[in-house]
This record gives structure tokens, C-alpha cells and sequence, in this order.
């Protein structure tokens, strides 16, 4: 930045021509320069130079902050979601990092959807946040919600059961953007009793896109430099929510067969046979990869009824093995956890 006549009273013409002749001509030459040592090789009053100093400084410099403050900060605003599940919590370090993207990973029918579901309803109705649950397949209703409740005694007792659980099912890789153009806002509007029962729950702390192949398979399928931009500027959204709003976004990806160079060379899979969809853009997009496969156990039943409300509603463990495919904080790892499938 120039020095400019104007910028305060003591910077006249005068003084400004003088400067110039010390070599003086823009902020950081001004401020690199002793006061004292400057007074005299340009012949300008020390209290001049002193004020023109004061007010760089009160217009532009950054204000000192303690180291303590900005810990104390950093940990206030870092929050860790649980998932309700603790052989997960623990695979996971704790749970669910705000300002990250998580992506599961995995074939047809391994449980991503009962997973993601039973993720936001622990989030909405046992900690009481705000979840956004972006649903295109329109696979998760209210028939498919209720037994979940209706399974569990506390939620029965809730009295906000479902008022911080919103669906949205957008067509199309445009609705998805209309869908998180809202997140500017900070809170959804509740569609149950008074938001004012609840403080905490006011901002969304969960988001869910179930399933992003959905929406950009299509896309993808076209022009690649048009496919490829729209898979960036996807990216950069969730990136930018879950960044400035302090939010959990989880997000459910397909996988495809990999052969062994390209796995071992773009993913570092502890499993050789699959990859994640969606290409090369979004590869490198997610915080935390999980893959997860179905445990099929000879000895044992895979699906062990919890309930038996009715034959179309009744809910069943289901096993899976869950494996950190990559992690910016987390080592490679896997878990065997037991998700509730209806």
C-alpha cells in the first residue's frame, strides 16, 4: 500500500515529498523505518511521524491476540458429534469431526443408507442438533424413521422426536445446490414445536447427501470439462459449509473395481478389489474415506431381529466391517461394527 497525502493531518505535501527523498514511498518501507532515525535524515518533526505510525496502525495492523484466547477459541469450536455407536466412535476417534467431509464408501445393499440413518436420527433426537438429510433416491421416509423411534423407549419419550430431522430430496445436481445455497441461513425453520424449547439446537450440525452418484453420475456422463467442473464446484460447497459453519457433512459414494496399480497408487487400500466412484476430481475431496463390506458369518445369522413390530417395519443387526480408506488425522484401520437395518 502507497503512502498518500490525506491519510491522516501530519501527512501533508510537505512531509510526504520529504519521505520520498529518504526513500520512503509505500506502507512497509514507512513502518520498517526507525522514527527517530527517520526525523532526522528527512527533517520531519518526530511527533508527526509518530502520529502518521498511529494511524497505520490503528487502520491496518492486525490487533494482538493471546495465545490462550485463540486456544481456548479453537477448542470451543471444534466439535466432535458421537455417532451413538461406540466401536465406531472409537474407529473414528471420538466421532464425527465439524468441519470435515466424511464419505462412506461401498457396494449395493452393505447398509450405507442404515448407517446414515441411524447416524441422524443419534444426532437429531439424542443430541438434540439440527440435521439436513439430502435424500435424491427418496429412500428415507417416514415409514422407515418410525420404527427406529418406536424401538427405543427414550425417543418414545421425546418430545422433539423428529423436529430437527429435515429430508430433502432434490432431482438433480441443481436442486442439490438450492438445497445448500440454504445452509446461508443459520438454522432451519422447524417443522415441530417452538425452536425455543431448544437453544442448542438452533444450527445444523449434521449434513447427509445420500447419495451423491445420484446427482452427478448424470453430469458426469456428458461433456468431461462440463462434468468436471460441476464435480469441483460440489466439492468447494460441502468444503466451504462444513469450513465456515462448523459443520459434519457425510456423504455416501458408490465403489468400482480397481486394478492393483491404480489402488495401491491413488488410495493406499488395505483391499485391492475396490475403489471410490466418482473419479479422479472428487478423490482427493473427503477428510475420511470409510469402505464398508457385509460380514457373512456361517455360524450366525447376518440379520438378528431387534424388534418385531410388524413384518414390514421390524428392525435386524446388521454386521459390517468398517476400514479408514484415508484419513488426513487418522491411521488406516478397521472396525467390525453392528448397524440397525430395517
Amino acid at each position: 500500500m502507497r503512502l498518500q497525502v490525506g491519510l491522516c493531518p501530519a501527512l501533508t505535501e510537505d512531509v510526504m515529498s520529504k519521505l520520498k527523498t529518504a526513500g520512503v514511498n509505500n506502507v512497509i518501507s514507512f513502518m520498517q523505518k526507525d522514527i527517530e532515525t527517520l526525523a532526522m535524515e528527512a527533517s520531519i518533526s518526530y511527533k508527526d511521524l509518530q502520529s502518521i505510525r498511529n494511524i497505520i496502525v490503528a487502520n491496518y495492523a492486525a490487533f494482538p491476540l493471546e495465545g490462550d484466547l485463540m486456544l481456548s477459541e479453537a477448542v470451543r469450536s471444534t466439535v466432535i458429534i458421537s455417532t451413538g455407536i461406540s466401536s465406531l466412535d472409537k474407529l473414528l476417534g471420538g466421532g464425527l469431526m465439524a468441519g470435515e467431509i466424511m464419505e462412506l464408501c461401498g457396494g449395493w445393499g452393505v447398509g450405507k443408507t442404515s448407517l446414515c440413518v441411524q447416524l441422524a436420527l443419534h444426532c437429531a433426537t439424542k443430541l438434540g442438533h439440527r440435521v439436513l438429510y439430502i435424500d435424491p433416491t427418496g429412500g428415507v421416509s417416514t415409514n422407515r424413521l418410525e420404527p427406529h423411534l418406536d424401538n427405543s423407549i427414550e425417543l418414545q419419550e421425546s418430545a422433539l422426536p423428529l423436529s430437527y430431522f429435515k429430508v430433502v430430496t432434490p432431482d438433480d445436481v441443481w436442486g442439490l445446490f438450492e438445497v445448500l445455497n440454504t445452509m446461508s441461513a443459520p438454522s432451519i425453520p422447524s417443522t415441530g414445536p417452538s425452536s425455543s424449547s431448544s437453544k442448542k439446537g438452533d444450527e445444523i450440525k449434521l449434513v447427509v447427501v445420500d447419495s451423491l452418484p445420484v446427482l452427478l453420475t448424470p453430469v458426469q456422463a456428458g461433456s468431461q470439462r462440463h462434468g468436471n467442473g460441476i464435480v469441483n464446484q460440489v466439492a468447494c460447497t460441502l468444503k466451504q459449509i462444513a469450513s465456515e459453519r462448523q459443520v459434519a457433512v457425510v456423504v455416501v459414494n458408490n465403489v468400482v473395481s480397481a486394478t492393483y496399480d491404480s489402488a495401491v497408487n491413488s488410495e493406499h487400500h488395505l483391499s485391492l478389489k475396490w475403489k471410490a466412484a466418482l473419479g479422479r476430481f472428487w478423490e482427493h475431496v473427503p477428510n475420511t474415506r470409510l469402505f464398508m463390506e457385509r460380514v457373512w458369518n456361517p455360524d450366525k445369522t447376518a440379520k438378528r431381529p431387534l424388534s418385531s413390530l410388524s413384518d414390514n417395519t421390524a428392525l435386524m443387526s446388521l454386521d459390517v466391517n468398517i476400514t479408514i480408506w484415508k484419513s488426513s488425522r487418522l491411521k488406516p484401520a478397521s472396525s467390525l461394527v453392528s448397524i440397525i437395518s430395517n
